[in-house]
């Protein structure tokens, strides 16, 4: 794990990626990132394009078609589809 300072840039509060962590997690200066808090952690994880949820939407939906009971360790698609949506 790499410490880093939160800085400031403009009115905002900024994180400085370590060049390793930034490589790690396929960032490029200028990426978009989504953000945000859970159980009191920031995450901040590479932004999801239009597309790749469009497709991800259209997999789950092909999936739910050929077998409508399937489920993933306790989550059924409908629920992760459902959780998609919300966060789209």
């Amino acid at each position: 794990m790499t410490r880093s300072t939160i800085g400031q840039w403009g009115k905002s509060l900024a994180v400085r990626l370590p060049a390793e962590v930034a490589r790690a997690a396929g960032l490029t200066k200028g990426a978009e990132v989504e953000c945000a808090v859970e159980n009191g952690t920031v995450v901040i994880h590479p932004a999801r394009s239009e597309a790749e949820i469009r497709d991800a939407m259209e997999a789950a939906q092909e999936i739910l078609r050929a077998r409508p009971g399937v489920r993933l360790d306790g989550v059924g698609i409908r629920e992760l589809i459902d959780e998609g949506r919300r966060g789209a």
